[in-house]
């Protein structure tokens, strides 16, 4: 995810600002000090902007639902798409423990 360099520099320098005055440390004594940020509000209090990352359109979702479908169905999967992803379908587990068990006896 690329950044102008103006909004980096500021988050950088935000984020040694905080680092300096909120953190937790030790005394010489090595006795714990909690950091100023334990004393303010916590984030939960503050206002947050709604989520908007990651939504897709429902027209997107219907394209992507759809797609899904078709590669898995018989029509348009391929016969050794699920070896490669590593997933084991119930009837291979199924038929793979019969023959085992008829081997066994």
């Amino acid at each position: 995810m690329e950044q102008k360099v103006e909004n980096v520099r500021k988050l950088v320098e935000t984020a040694v600002v905080l680092a300096a005055n909120e953190v937790d440390y030790e005394d010489e004594e090595h006795n714990f000090v909690p950091g100023a940020w334990r004393h303010g509000p916590h984030w939960e209090d503050v206002p947050q902007p709604p989520a908007r990352g990651n939504l897709a359109t429902v027209d997107a979702r219907h394209q992507r639902d759809h797609l899904r479908d078709y590669f898995v169905s018989p029509v348009g999967a391929v016969d050794w798409q699920q070896r490669m992803a590593g997933v084991v379908l119930p009837a291979a587990v199924e038929e793979r423990n019969g023959s085992e068990a008829e081997d066994e006896y």
